[in-house]
């Protein structure tokens, strides 16, 4: 009877420590069944020490094909009707960061804000727009500036700042990016007539000829606020754009794509109504295209729409967080084994949290934990494994935001080997700034998103980042498991002993 006692407590130890290896992995794997997209955060460093007088804007960061990565961000010093803003940079060598270092300022007495930095893959030269306005946000201006990456951490190597010249005088808000191949394009705002006009160009030729304006949207009353205009193009060449409209009432997000280099545009669909901002686009391969927003007070959240035949059709919106508030549109990466990397922050709590797309759902939020209150959390990558991330600070018994802070993370990604930047070419001079206005061309009635009306907006109490349930289940299991297997080896052990 002993020995039949004893065989069936050993089963039952073996079945249970069985189970106990079976959770195990499960419950301490941060996001199980799909590892390659985890990242483990460093803790983030203050590289723009807090400052208490002045604001600091929101940050730009891009790399380059040699591994390093650079990060723009504008300060404004305001004293009474004095203002002076400046354009400060830091370079990640692949090691540690660069001292800052103002390598530009904003002529005229105006702040610096919103700097946007694209590579050029053909030459190696970084080009650099950014917003400035006078006291009390009048007569803004984007202005441009440019120069090798090798050379970015010399005030000298920079070109002098000029309002950006392949726009006419009198257009506003450009997006500017620069394809695989070289290509620039342009997307801008101007009035005609009774209200505005986004239009499009492109050079071929490194910025000295372009293409005639075209309308990608036209319909946009003058009392309607156009902004945070974006545009990506795919492997196929199609051209993928969004924009946000402001109206009283409202914050309505579009996109439009071209099959044809620019030249002509579908119409604009409707992406989201109602009180979302910040519609960013970001493409995984030839063919799967996603758009990524921010809803503010009752349709609070990150939301998610895609595509996976270049635009034609669309899912029906997600949203995937339940946070709060603008705080910065969603960022974007692309690893070097295919996952989507994406950061974000809360409105409310003022919290960073990055995810991963494993082409099917997003992973559970992951925090990176910053002391104080924080927005704008920006991504870069370089090597095809190594996730940068940056944000702006707010220290307590601030008003501004005041600070600049970075961290690092790898993931599982193949390891891609950096690569030399192209040789500095003499720097050609710039064109005079255009002047004429386009003709205006009619495009067609926008179209709304059908499934915006299936969003889930309940509202959130609170900002926290939920957890998988089960993993809290497992947690409660675990220890129960192990005590009961101890207790069990612990008795058989004597029990053998004693027999």
């Amino acid at each position: 009877m002993c020995k039949r006692c004893d065989s069936m407590c050993r089963r039952a130890a073996i079945i249970l420590l069985g189970v106990v290896l079976c959770i195990f992995p499960c419950l301490f794997s941060p996001r199980a069944g799909a590892q390659s997209g985890d990242v483990d955060w460093s803790t983030p460093v203050n590289l723009f020490p807090p400052y208490e007088i002045g604001g600091t804007g929101p940050q730009n960061i891009v790399a380059d094909s040699s591994g390093a990565a650079h990060l723009f961000w504008g300060y404004t010093y305001t004293d009474g009707p004095f203002q002076e803003g400046y354009i400060y940079y830091a370079r990640w060598d692949g090691v540690s960061w660069s001292e800052p270092l103002d390598i530009l300022y904003s002529p005229e007495g105006r702040c610096a804000a919103g700097p946007l930095c694209i590579v050029d893959p053909k030459t190696g030269v970084l080009h650099l727009m950014w917003i400035g306005e006078k006291i009390g946000r009048q007569d803004p201006r984007t202005y441009y500036s440019r120069a090798h990456a090798s050379d970015a951490g010399s005030v000298h190597a920079w070109t002098p700042p000029v309002v950006f010249p392949y726009i006419p005088y009198e257009a506003s808000d450009p997006f500017f990016t620069i394809d695989q191949d070289g290509i620039w394009h342009v997307i801008y705002t101007q009035e005609t007539g009774d209200h505005w006009t986004i239009y499009y160009i492109k050079s071929t030729d490194g910025g000295h000829n372009w293409s005639e304006p075209s309308p990608v949207e036209y319909e946009t009353p003058v009392s309607t606020q156009i902004i945070h205009k974006s545009m990506q193009i795919d492997g196929r060449g199609r051209l993928h754009t969004t924009w946000a409209e402001y109206a009283i009432g409202g914050r309505n997000l579009f996109y439009a794509r071209s099959l044809d280099g620019g030249q002509t545009w579908t119409p604009p669909l409707e992406v989201a109504s109602g009180y979302y901002q910040s519609l960013e686009i970001a493409i995984t391969d030839q063919n799967t295209i996603h758009l990524l927003w921010n809803g503010s007070a009752g349709d609070r959240g990150r939301y998610h729409q895609w595509s996976s035949d270049g635009g034609e059709t669309w899912s029906a919106p997600v949203r995937f967080m339940h946070t709060s508030g603008y705080a910065g549109g969603p960022s974007t990466v692309l690893d070097s084994a295919g996952i989507l990397h994406l950061a974000t922050t809360t409105g409310g709590a003022g919290i960073a949290l990055s995810t991963y797309w494993n082409g099917t759902n997003w992973a559970e939020p992951r925090q990176i934990v910053y002391g104080d209150y924080t927005e704008h959390a920006k991504l870069a990558i370089t090597e095809g494994n190594r996730l940068i991330v940056c944000g702006i600070g707010r220290t307590k018994g601030y008003d501004e935001f005041n600070a600049i802070w970075c961290a690092t993370g790898r993931t599982s990604a193949p390891f891609v080997p950096p690569k030399p930047l192209p040789t500095p070419a003499p720097t050609p001079t710039l064109p005079p700034t255009l002047t004429t206005v386009p003709t205006q061309t009619p495009t067609a009635t926008p179209q709304s998103n059908p499934g915006v009306s299936s969003i889930d907006t309940t509202p959130y109490p609170d900002d926290t980042v939920r957890t998988n349930p089960w993993h809290q289940l497992m947690a409660g299991i675990l220890p129960v498991t192990l005590v009961i297997a101890v207790v069990i080896f612990t008795r058989v052990a004597r029990h053998r002993r004693n027999w």
